[in-house]
C-alpha cells in the first residue's frame, strides 16, 4: 500500500470482502494494516490495492512525471547542475581546523586523558624504585640494561593499550560523518595524530624525568634528552600501531589480542634476553622490523658508549677471579649489536631513534589506507548480514528436541510450590526521596561603610551586631514525593497493565513493589494474601525482567535458560521439563540452539526473541509474581504482539500475578490485559480495576469523567484514557476514582484479605541456595560450551607459547658465564 492515511481507504484495502468494519477492524490504523498474518491475506490485500482508486491515481501521477522527465541523453548534464562541483563543501584547511577544535574538546573532557598522566607517573615510580641507585659495576650494568629494556616495553605497551579503546569509540562516529561527507577521513586521521603527539610527549617526559635520574643513568643533558626522544618515538610507534589495528580490525577484542601478541613478540626479539647473536636464524630477521630492538640498541649506546665501570670477572671454573675496569664501548660489542658495523656509535644511535619515527609514519600511512578502504568492507556493515552466529556444539547439554515431551502445564507445575499466592496488594504506598539541601541566602543590597566595617568593629568590642542587611544563609531539606498513597490489588492468573502520564512513577512503583529501591523512604504496606511482605523470602517468589536485556552473548538460548535453572531451582526439581515448558511458553523453540550474539553488531537473536529470553530467564525459576518493565519498548507492532502473547500464555499456564509497565499499547495488545492501574502525575491512582469486556468498564468510567465517548474505529481505549487524563485535570481524575464503586470494591477486597490472613497460618516459602562447590562447578562448566571461549583459549595458548619461548631464551642467556660476557672487555681494556 502507498497512499493517504485515511481509515476508510485502508479498510477497503486491508479488510476482506464481506467482512464488516465493526468485525474486522480492531480500532487502530496500526492494528488494521498489520493484521495480514498469512500469505494468502497479504496476496488478497495486494490485489485489492492494485485495483483501488488510490493505486490508479498513483499510476497516473507516475506517468505524468515520466512524461515530463528529460531523456536519458540529457539526464547527466541536468544532474551536474544540481550536484556540487566539490565533494566537500569546505576546504581541507577549514576541515582541519574544525576537526581539531572538536577533538581538543573531547580530549580535555575525557577522564582517560588525565588517567594516562597518573599511570605514567605510577609507572615511572615503579620502574625507578626497582632499579634505584645502581652501582658502577657489572651488576649495575646488567641492571641498567634491564631498566632500558623495561622502559621500552612499558612505554610501547601503555601507548598501545590506551589508544585502541579510544580509536574504536571514535570509529563509528568517524565513519558516519565521512559517509555523510562532513569531512575527509584523511583529515580526521591527521588531526588524531597531531593531537595525540602532545600526550605522547607528556607521558614519556613523566616516565623519563622520574626514573632516569633515580636509577643513576649516565648524567648529562644530551644523554637524557636522547633517552627522552627515544621514549617519545616509542610512544608514537605504539599509538600508530594501535591506530593501524583499529583500521584493520572489526572488533576491539581482536585488536587487543593482536596488540598483546605483537608487543610480546617485539619484546622477545628486542635484543635484551636473548641477545641478537643468540636468536635462532629463523627468527633473527624479526629484530630488523621490531621497534623495541632499535630503541634498545640506541639507548644502550647512549648509556655505555665512552663509559667504564668496575667489574669482577670469573676467569676459570675453579673460581679464580680478576678485578678491573670494564670499558663500556667494549661491553657494547659483547652485546652483539646488529648494526655495529654500519658506522660510529653516535651515527647508529641517531639512526635507531629516527627509525622509530619512520616506523610510526609507515604504520600511519598503512592505517590511513585501510581506514579509507573500509568504506567497502566495514562501513554500513557494522550490523552483520547474517542473522545468527554459530550453533551450540555442547555435547553434554541436549537440544530442546531431545528433552522429555510432556504436557506444558504439567511441566510447569512440576516445579516446587505450584500453589502460589492469590493476591498482591499495596495500601497507602508512598515513596519519598531526598534531592539535597536548598540554600536560601540574604545579602546586603548595597555595600556601605556600615555594612563593611560594622561587623568587624562589633567583634573587636565584643558585641553582637544584628542587622537586617547582614548576609545570612539557611539550609532546607528538599524532598520529592514520587508515589503518593497508592492503593491497588493484583490477582493471580491475571495480567495488569501499569500505565500513566509521563513522569507519573510507573517504573518507580514497579521497583518499589519488587524491592529494587534501596534509597529513599517507603511508607505504606505491601501484602501477599493479606500478610506483610517478608524480604527474606520475597526474592524466591518474584521474577523481574528489566527493560534492558542483559544476556551472555556467547551462550545459546537453551544454555542460558538451563544455567538459570541450575542456579535457582532446587536439586529435586525436574529442571529439563521446566526448561522445556518455558521454551514452549515463550515460543523460543526455533531459537533453542542459536547463540544469543551481540545485538549492536547485528548478530544472533532478533530483538523480540531477546526480550522473550529475558522473560524466560525469570519464568524458569517458577516465580509466583512476575514484574515486566517495558517489555515492548523498541519493538514493532508484530514483535510486541509476539512478546505479549507469550506473557499471556505464561500467566494463564503458571497462574502468575503479572504486572507490566507499558506505554500506549495498541487496542489488540491492550485487550490482552485483564486489569489496569493508571497513575496520574505525582504518583497518584487515577484508575485501578478490571478492563471489562472490550474494555467497556474502563471506557464507561472515563466517559463519565470527560463527557465524551471514544470512536470505536479510530481511538483505541489506551489512547482514549490517556487523552482524557492529559486533556483534563489529573486531580479530578484521582478524586473521581476515589468516589467510584471500583475503589470501594478494591478497599473491601484488601480488608477481606487481611481478615482472612489473621485467621489462617501463613504458608512458608523455602529459599534454595547452592553450596560453594556446586556454584563453582556451574560457573566453571559455563565457560566452555561457547565458541568464544575456544577463541580465548587458543589466544591464551599462543600467548603461553610465546612466553615459553621468551623464558627459554632467557634461561639460555642466563647460563652464560661472566667470563663470556665481560672477559673480552676486560682484556681489551687492559
Amino acid at each position: 500500500y502507498f497512499g493517504p492515511v485515511d481509515h476508510g481507504t485502508l479498510q477497503s484495502v486491508f479488510l476482506e470482502e464481506g467482512v464488516g468494519a465493526e468485525k474486522g477492524d480492531s480500532g487502530g490504523i496500526a492494528d488494521l494494516v498489520m493484521s495480514q498474518t498469512t500469505s494468502s491475506m497479504e496476496d488478497s490485500a495486494i490485489s485489492r490495492f492494485k485495483t483501488s482508486p488510490t493505486n490508479l491515481h498513483l499510476t497516473q501521477e507516475m506517468d505524468e512525471i515520466k512524461a515530463k522527465a528529460v531523456s536519458l541523453k540529457d539526464r547527466e548534464s541536468v544532474l551536474k547542475e544540481f550536484l556540487p562541483a566539490e565533494k566537500y563543501s569546505t576546504s581541507r584547511m577549514y576541515q582541519l581546523r574544525i576537526i581539531a577544535s572538536r577533538r581538543r574538546k573531547l580530549i580535555l573532557r575525557n577522564s582517560m586523558t588525565y588517567a594516562r598522566s597518573v599511570i605514567a607517573i605510577v609507572f615511572g615510580v615503579i620502574v625507578g624504585s626497582l632499579f634505584a641507585a645502581l652501582q658502577q659495576d657489572t651488576i649495575g650494568a646488567l641492571g641498567r640494561s634491564g631498566y632500558i629494556f623495561l622502559s621500552s616495553f612499558l612505554v610501547l605497551m601503555l601507548s598501545s593499550a590506551v589508544t585502541i579503546p579510544d580509536g574504536f569509540r571514535q570509529r563509528i562516529t568517524l565513519f558516519k560523518h565521512r559517509d555523510s561527507e562532513f569531512y575527509s577521513g584523511r583529515m580526521a586521521y591527521v588531526v588524531q595524530v597531531m593531537l595525540d603527539l602532545p600526550l605522547s610527549i607528556l607521558e614519556a617526559t613523566l616516565i623519563a624525568s622520574i626514573s632516569y635520574w633515580w636509577v643513576g643513568m649516565t648524567p648529562g643533558a644530551d644523554h637524557f634528552f636522547f633517552f627522552l626522544g627515544t621514549l617519545i618515538g616509542l610512544e608514537c610507534v605504539g599509538q600508530a600501531f594501535a591506530r593501524f589495528l583499529c583500521a584493520v580490525s572489526r572488533t576491539q577484542v581482536s585488536a587487543n589480542v593482536a596488540s598483546s601478541l605483537c608487543i610480546l613478540l617485539f619484546a622477545t626479539v628486542g635484543g635484551f634476553m636473548p641477545a641478537y647473536s643468540t636468536i635462532t636464524w629463523a627468527l633473527r630477521w624479526l629484530s630488523w622490523i621490531t621497534p623495541v630492538a632499535y630503541a634498545f640498541e640506541g639507548m644502550m649506546i647512549n648509556q655505555f658508549d665512552g663509559t667504564s665501570f668496575f667489574g669482577l670477572v670469573i676467569v676459570d671454573k675453579d673460581g679464580t677471579s680478576t678485578v678491573g675496569n670494564v670499558d663500556g664501548t667494549k661491553y657494547l660489542s659483547s652485546q652483539s649489536i646488529p648494526r655495529s658495523q654500519w658506522g660510529t656509535n653516535t651515527e647508529i644511535k641517531i639512526f635507531d631513534c629516527l627509525m622509530l619515527f619512520v616506523f610510526s609514519i609507515v604504520l600511519d600511512m598503512i592505517a590511513v589506507y585501510f581506514q579509507e578502504s573500509s568504506r567497502d568492507w566495514y562501513f554500513n556493515k557494522i550490523r552483520r548480514s547474517r542473522a545468527t552466529v554459530a550453533r551450540s556444539e555442547d555435547k553434554e547439554d541436549k537440544s530442546a528436541d531431545e528433552l522429555v515431551e510432556t504436557d506444558t502445564e504439567a511441566q510447569v507445575k512440576s516445579g516446587e510450590g505450584s500453589i502460589g499466592p492469590q493476591s498482591l496488594a499495596v495500601s497507602n504506598l508512598s515513596y519519598t526521596v531526598n534531592i539535597g539541601k536548598s540554600k536560601t541566602c540574604w545579602k546586603p543590597r548595597r555595600a556601605t561603610c556600615g555594612s563593611l566595617l560594622g561587623p568587624a568593629l562589633a567583634k573587636i568590642a565584643g558585641k553582637s551586631l544584628e542587622s537586617s542587611e547582614a548576609a545570612t544563609e539557611k539550609e532546607e531539606e528538599t524532598e520529592l514525593k514520587l508515589l503518593n498513597e497508592i492503593t491497588a490489588r493484583f490477582k493471580c492468573g491475571r495480567m495488569t497493565a501499569l500505565m500513566g502520564q509521563s513522569g507519573a512513577g510507573k517504573t518507580t512503583l514497579l521497583d518499589v513493589i519488587a524491592g529494587y529501591k534501596t534509597g529513599g523512604v517507603i511508607a505504606g504496606d505491601i501484602m501477599i494474601d493479606g500478610y506483610p511482605k517478608e524480604d527474606t523470602t520475597w526474592k524466591a517468589m518474584n521474577g523481574y525482567a528489566e527493560q534492558q536485556d542483559i544476556l551472555n552473548p556467547y551462550m545459546s538460548v537453551l544454555e542460558t535458560i538451563t544455567f538459570t535453572a541450575d542456579c535457582r531451582l532446587p536439586s529435586h526439581a525436574d529442571k529439563k521439563a521446566i526448561t522445556k515448558s518455558v521454551i514452549e511458553l515463550m515460543d523460543l523453540s526455533e531459537y533453542t540452539d542459536m547463540i544469543v550474539g551481540h545485538e549492536k553488531e547485528g548478530e544472533g537473536l532478533p530483538k523480540h526473541a531477546r526480550k522473550r529470553l529475558t522473560i524466560a530467564n525469570q519464568l524458569v525459576v517458577q516465580p509466583k509474581v512476575l514484574f515486566l518493565d517495558e517489555p515492548t519498548s523498541n519493538l514493532g507492532t508484530n514483535d510486541a504482539a509476539l512478546v505479549m502473547g507469550a506473557v499471556r500464555r505464561s500467566t494463564d499456564a503458571m497462574n502468575l500475578i503479572t504486572l507490566v509497565t507499558i506505554h500506549q499499547p495498541s487496542k489488540k495488545m491492550f485487550e490482552s490485559f485483564d486489569d489496569l492501574l493508571l497513575l496520574a502525575k505525582g504518583g497518584r491512582v487515577a484508575y485501578c480495576g478490571e478492563l471489562g469486556p472490550s474494555s467497556q468498564t474502563l471506557i464507561s468510567h472515563f466517559t463519565s469523567l470527560s463527557g465524551k465517548s471514544p470512536s470505536a474505529s479510530a481511538n483505541p481505549p489506551a489512547d482514549f484514557v490517556l487523552s482524557v487524563l492529559d486533556g483534563g485535570s489529573p486531580d479530578e481524575a484521582v478524586v473521581k476514582f476515589k468516589e467510584s464503586e471500583l475503589c470501594k470494591e478494591l478497599l473491601s477486597a484488601i480488608d477481606t484479605d487481611v481478615k482472612e490472613a489473621e485467621s489462617q497460618p501463613r504458608s512458608t516459602v523455602t529459599k534454595h541456595s547452592l553450596h560453594f562447590f556446586a556454584e563453582f562447578a556451574l560457573l566453571f562448566r559455563r565457560q566452555f560450551p561457547n565458541g568464544e571461549t575456544h577463541h580465548i583459549l587458543f589466544s591464551d595458548f599462543v600467548f603461553l607459547q610465546e612466553l615459553h619461548l621468551f623464558l627459554a631464551c632467557s634461561s639460555s642467556i642466563s647460563r652464560m658465564t661472566f667470563k663470556e660476557l665481560f672477559l673480552p672487555s676486560l682484556q681489551s681494556s687492559s
